[in-house]
């Protein structure tokens, strides 16, 4: 017991004796600690998607795969009749229900709501998903065909403080109007399906016009089915290519299209699906857990300092050792003070690290797009992680250094001016080269990542994305109207150009069906992409032509389709790449009509760089519009914007103008990928930060450990550049190590990451070469002070005390 307050005060007397380098320990646990408490708390919140749900293990999603001779397309929407047979056949599933996109531009007493995120859906949507119905029955609220549901926000907007159940809503092209059944409590954000209103399945078939949920072979559904027993998905999941089968002509021999369907639970959704047109943002397993991985790495950076600067801290303390072991202190007590010592200095660390994750989490919430609220930091989950997670790193931090500093010897520590093995050099040579391994891979990374989201943000897409705005529009709300409102903005002298369209670049294309006519008669079925476009579409995006005319009223026939495919349509056709010529007037059947080849276009990324471009039908068709895309001036500006609103109230009076600029809106594509580079940047800086104050601490003790030697060598003429030499030679080549292993674990690592994208950059040497470069400068700067001090120092100060 009488040691226990003896060894307090020598622990605060050795902070205090060497508080340099016990600032430089703090402050890299802190930096350490702080990043990896943020990052848990993201992943943390990413892997909680859809988990709130109380059916949650019994909920699965189906996907649709189609298969032809050349490629296998998986899309998350499937056919709309697949749910009903699903649950008509197998008893074993319990309920179904479908989503599927919806346009709805309300009215309420002559004020108009738009721009709402709305679905068309199946009635048992609240009984199969624990989303929470304010007001409204479960089973009842979506049963009438006419019949809405809005979140509170939106309630609330419209109603104000009015009762919403029972209040009717007009809706355009709609014969009946909306009636308002239920009130559900705003979505969690961690959903990974968003919306704003639903409405029944009927709403939907009447304003599509052409759909009516019995088509097979067009997939704008998603659908999702809760299971009696979650071990039958893979019964069902084998059996699902007979049923489709029953329900579809899939004799591959004739049509040469393989349709299959597969699940996926739901808590997986959010993080494993990697199939086209999802409903709502994804994130990506493997992003989270490079994420993971970069925060522990900078972790183990700062627990890699503690433990290196605390071995070379107990060259100045065998004495100190020596003497507690000859008054009487054995092994078990020594180690109880310096593992005692560790986790004091990170309790201390922890307090501040609390303290900075608390006023860092709005920041973090703003770098990642999350809104997690400050609550969650005082809960039990959390504080209990956080403590029991400090003290284990405290602890596993100090073993090594209490390890070797409690078995000395007495008698070798007091006879000797520094006992053999104390100096711990391999071990502090291991890790410091750990330390600038980890350092380079994150420096290496972050510079082929740079190139690779700059690349997906600036690439060339085939089409004009900057200055070009697209706004939202629709029959009901402009009539017929559209040619005059679109040469009305053409008048603005801001607006260079305008074309209508159903979709717009980036947005996922109405897959359908096309039976292709070849040239020798027979008759090919395939997938592919179309849009409605006007006549001035490909003149507005700028898309090449290189074949054919562009589309004119001139030409436009009467009695089929006017199409433009692009370049990859071609092998559809079997028609070789460059002989675009051979493709024109060939007959497409798409949507139940004929259409003729009227040209053809350069390719051009109508889809997310991840994806390789698909074939694509542009067809004639502007009276089938959802948006007008206008070409800026480069030097517009808010009046501009000013202007075009005024416009827009002139033709639709008490309606929003809702519009987005295209390269907004495709960046959110790579959503994903920008976190990823602003996550390894800022991983990449703490690393280097906290490798430099490792290393700022290690030259002060290794220049003090050799102070003797340089003396004797200076003595014996040694010049100053001789002796920084002596110091930078080991640093040197822990720099060439780290390198070694450093280049190859990064080229495996980006070589796995770029396969992700159907198009990349080419990184060559230079990351790897500047990387190098980097961490060798900064090395040499941050021990350069220390070293210079060693060099200068007159030798009789050391040697008189020898």
């Amino acid at each position: 017991m009488v040691f226990k307050p003896l060894f307090l005060k020598l622990a605060i007397r050795n902070i205090r004796k060497f508080w340099g380098i016990t600032v430089i320990n703090v402050l890299g646990l802190i930096i350490g600690l702080t990043c990896t408490t943020l990052i848990f708390i993201f992943v943390y919140d990413e892997y909680s998607f859809d988990r709130f749900h109380e059916n949650k293990n019994k909920i699965y999603r189906l996907g649709w795969n189609i298969k032809t001779p050349s490629e296998t397309t998986y899309l998350a929407p499937t056919p709309g009749p697949l749910g009903p047979a699903l649950i008509n056949d197998f008893p074993q599933i319990e309920k179904m229900v479908r989503f599927t996109p919806a346009r709805l531009n309300i009215t309420f007493r002559n004020n108009s709501f738009g721009n709402l995120k709305s679905f068309s859906t199946d009635p048992d949507v609240f009984e199969i998903f624990s989303f929470d119905l304010i007001m409204g029955s479960q089973s009842q609220v979506l049963s009438n065909p006419s019949s809405i549901v809005l979140s509170e926000e939106v309630a609330q907007r419209i109603f104000g403080n009015e009762n919403p159940i029972g209040k009717r809503l007009e809706l355009a092209d709609l014969t009946n109007e909306l009636t308002v059944t239920g009130v559900f409590k705003n979505l969690p954000r961690n959903s990974h399906i968003q919306f704003d209103a639903l409405t029944s399945m009927d709403v939907h078939y009447e304003l599509s016009g052409w759909d009516d949920g019995t088509d097979w072979y067009t997939s704008i559904y998603y659908t999702y089915l809760q299971l009696a027993d979650p071990s039958f998905a893979d019964e069902l999941e084998q059996q699902l290519p007979f049923l489709i089968n029953r329900y579809i002509d899939n004799e591959v021999s004739v049509t040469g299209i393989e349709y299959s369907g597969s699940l996926v639970p739901l808590s997986q959704l959010y993080l494993n699906s990697d199939r086209r047109y999802e409903v709502g943002p994804t994130s990506d397993k493997r992003l989270l857990f490079f994420f993971s991985v970069a925060g522990l790495f900078v972790l183990l950076i700062a627990c890699l300092n503690y433990i290196t600067l605390s071995t070379a801290r107990s060259i100045k303390r065998y004495k100190e050792i020596g003497i507690h072991k000859t008054l009487g202190a054995d092994k078990s007590q020594l180690f109880g003070q310096f593992i005692g010592e560790s986790v004091g200095i990170i309790f201390l660390s922890l307090l501040a690290v609390y303290v900075l994750t608390v006023l860092l989490l709005p920041l973090t919430n703003s770098f990642s797009g999350k809104t997690i609220a400050p609550s969650f930091l005082w809960s039990a989950e959390f504080l209990l992680a956080f403590i029991s997670g400090g003290l284990l790193i405290g602890i596993l931090s100090g073993l090594y250094p209490a390890f070797v500093l409690s078995n000395f010897q007495p008698a070798n520590i007091l006879k000797a001016s520094q006992p053999k093995g104390i100096s711990g050099s391999l071990v502090r040579k291991i890790l410091t080269g750990f330390q600038l391994f980890i350092s380079l891979f994150l420096i290496i990374s972050s510079l082929v990542i740079y190139q690779q989201t700059n690349f997906l943000l600036y690439g060339e897409t085939g089409f004009t994305k900057s200055d070009m705005m697209v706004v939202a529009i629709s029959e009901d709300v402009l009539g017929s109207q559209v040619e005059s409102f679109e040469q009305e903005l053409l008048n603005h002298p801001d607006v260079v150009k305008a074309t209508v369209s159903d979709r717009y670049p980036g947005e996922q294309t109405n897959r359908t069906q096309a039976t292709i006519r070849l040239d020798n008669g027979e008759e090919l079925i395939s997938n592919m992409g179309t849009y409605f476009v006007g006549y001035n579409f490909f003149d507005t995006y700028g898309i090449e032509l290189i074949a054919g005319t562009p589309f004119s009223p001139d030409l436009r026939s009467d009695s089929l389709f006017n199409i433009i495919i692009n370049r990859s349509s071609l092998r559809l056709l079997q028609i070789e790449s460059d002989r675009p010529d051979l493709a024109l007037e060939r007959i497409i059947t798409v949507f139940g009509t004929d259409g003729f080849v009227q040209g053809v276009t350069e390719d051009f990324h109508f889809r997310p760089f991840t994806e390789q471009i698909e074939p694509i039908a542009l067809i004639l068709l502007p009276e089938a519009f959802s948006f007008i895309s206008l070409k800026l001036n480069a030097q517009f500006n808010a009046e501009t914007i000013d202007g075009l609103e005024k416009i827009w109230n002139k033709f639709a009076p008490g309606h929003d103008f809702n519009y987005f600029f295209l390269e907004d809106k495709l960046s959110q594509n790579y959503t994903s990928q920008s976190k990823l580079r602003q996550v390894i940047f800022a991983f990449s800086f703490l690393a280097i930060l906290i490798s430099c104050l490792g290393l700022l601490g290690l030259t002060s003790f290794t220049a003090k450990q050799k102070s003797s030697e340089i003396a004797v060598r200076k003595v014996l003429g040694a010049r100053y550049f001789e002796i920084i030499q002596l110091i930078w030679k080991e640093l040197l080549l822990l720099i060439l190590l780290a390198s070694v292993f450093a280049i190859p674990v990064s080229w495996i690592f980006l070589t796995e990451w770029l396969g992700n994208f159907a198009y990349k950059v080419e990184p060559g040497v230079a990351p790897y070469v500047f990387g190098v470069l980097v961490i060798l400068i900064l090395s040499v700067l941050v021990t350069s002070y220390h070293s210079l001090k060693a060099a200068m120092v007159n030798p009789t100060d050391y040697l008189r005390s020898e």
